[in-house]
Formats: structure tokens, C-alpha cells, sequence
């Protein structure tokens, strides 16, 4: 079974509906909300997961049509009933694609968006090949907009030095892939930096905006400390949200939004 085909039935409950989860993905809507334009747009979503944010951009009222792809089985039928239970299915196409074989689609988007470190998936070679793939897929002054996990990430250097697991704790350092344990499998994951990944997409697009998703909000691994605090946890999205809207800071976040426009 895929490795992700085994998160699938409980990824909502786990990241989406969680505290931690919930709090970093309303960074990134409002960041969408704010930032794209009140025209419809037609979106293709890589790596959509349970389809939590293409619902979320067919509601926006802007009529927006969504490509929504995911190469899980399971992250598809997931998808599929969520979509159908919103009533959107004429907003949303669903399609199960690998990554690497979106040279495979057909027609111009006016933005590509992938959340929440589904393009960490990739070897550096892999992202240039998926910046090449996104060039032909985009029209002229599309978008690219991307939630990577970082090279650098203060919560959980400190989090895994506390518990004696300098392995992990420094794991986003090394420029070989980390294994990462998705269900029962272990996986490679690629970290990278705002610089390295633009660099990796070449000079076709220019960076727009970075922003951390996660500087001061903690990792999800941290979820059941925080349930126990949550007005802690609140006041850290607070005071992020506040002043952590600077470009600078967005390699330190546990994640980090970067908005890219095709020349």
C-alpha cells in the first residue's frame, strides 16, 4: 500500500482538525484570500490530500475551477466524497496523477498550488523537472504557490535536543534526503530553503512573497502538549501572525509560503 494511502483515514483528524493544523492552514488561506484576485482563476492543486483546500478555494465566491491531483488512491476517494458532500462538484475536477507525470495535462492555469510539504517529496532533480512541467502549464503571469518545509525549524531543533534525538533534531540540515516514516514506510523527504527551492525553479520565476507558516505556532508533533495549553497556543499564532509577515523570516518557520509569478 502507497504511504500515503495509510494516513489518509485519519489525516483530517490528525493534521486538518487539530489545533496546530488548523491554525497553520488558516495562515495559508489568508494568505489566499488576501492575494489572489477577485476574478476566477483556473487552479490546478498538486498533491491534494483529503481536499481540504480545494474546497476551501471553490468557496471563495470567486468561481474559481480547481484541477484538484493526488497520486494516493486513498487521498482521491477521500477527495471525492468531501467535494461531492460540499456540493462542488461542478467546481472541482479530481484526478489521481503522479507529480512527475503533470506534463501529462492538457490546457493553461492561472495557478499552480501545492500545500503543506507535498513537494518535499521531490529530489532536488525532481523539482527542477516539476519547474519546467509548471512553465508549460502556466499561462503568461501565472503563479506558483508553494508550502515547503524548511531547512531550519527552531521548534523542533529544541523539541528533539530536549528529548536526546539529535538525529532528528538536526535532520533538516542534511542536504541528503531524511528518512521519514509515513504510516508503516519509510520515506525520503528533501528540506529546503526559500533560496534553494526558487533556484530549483528556475529563473523563469520571480519570487512575489515568503512567508513562514510555523514560526512561532509549533509543529503538529507537538499537538497533544498544546491541547493542554491552549491559550499558549493561541497567543503564539497571535503574536506570528502579527509579526512574522516578513519575507526574511520565512526560512525559519516549520514551513514556509512562497508565491512566485511566471515571467
Amino acid at each position: 500500500m502507497p504511504a500515503f494511502d495509510q494516513l489518509a483515514p485519519t489525516y483530517d483528524t490528525d493534521f486538518s482538525y487539530s489545533q496546530i493544523g488548523a491554525m497553520q492552514r488558516l495562515m495559508v488561506s489568508k494568505y489566499l484570500v488576501s492575494h489572489l484576485p477577485n476574478s476566477p482563476l483556473n487552479i490546478l492543486e498538486i498533491n491534494c490530500g483529503t481536499g481540504e483546500d480545494a474546497v476551501f478555494l471553490a468557496k471563495m465566491q470567486r468561481k474559481h475551477q480547481i484541477l484538484a491531483t493526488d497520486y494516493s488512491t486513498e487521498m482521491i476517494r477521500a477527495t471525492t466524497a468531501k467535494v461531492k458532500n460540499a456540493q462542488l462538484s461542478h467546481q472541482i475536477t479530481i484526478q489521481q496523477l503522479n507529480i512527475q507525470e503533470i506534463h501529462q495535462l492538457e490546457g493553461k492555469f492561472d495557478l499552480i498550488f501545492s500545500n503543506f510539504g507535498g513537494l518535499n517529496c521531490l529530489s532536488p532533480e525532481a523539482i527542477r523537472q516539476f519547474g519546467q512541467n509548471s512553465q508549460r502549464l502556466l499561462k503568461k503571469d501565472g503563479r506558483m504557490i508553494a508550502v515547503i518545509m524548511s531547512t531550519f525549524c527552531l521548534w523542533e531543533h529544541l523539541y528533539f535536543i530536549y528529548q536526546r534525538d539529535p538525529k532528528k533534531a538536526f535532520r533538516r540540515w542534511r542536504k541528503s534526503p531524511a528518512d521519514f516514516k509515513v504510516g508503516q514506510e519509510q520515506m525520503p523527504i528533501w528540506y529546503y530553503s526559500p533560496k534553494g527551492f526558487q533556484k530549483l525553479m528556475g529563473s523563469a520565476f520571480q519570487m512575489k512573497a515568503c512567508l513562514p507558516i510555523g514560526l512561532l505556532v509549533p509543529p503538529s508533533y507537538l499537538e497533544s502538549f498544546f491541547q493542554k495549553h491552549p491559550n499558549w497556543l493561541q497567543q503564539l499564532y497571535d503574536w506570528e501572525w502579527k509579526w512574522g509577515q516578513q519575507s526574511f523570516l520565512g526560512r525559519f518557520g516549520d514551513h514556509y509560503l512562497i508565491d512566485s509569478k511566471l515571467l
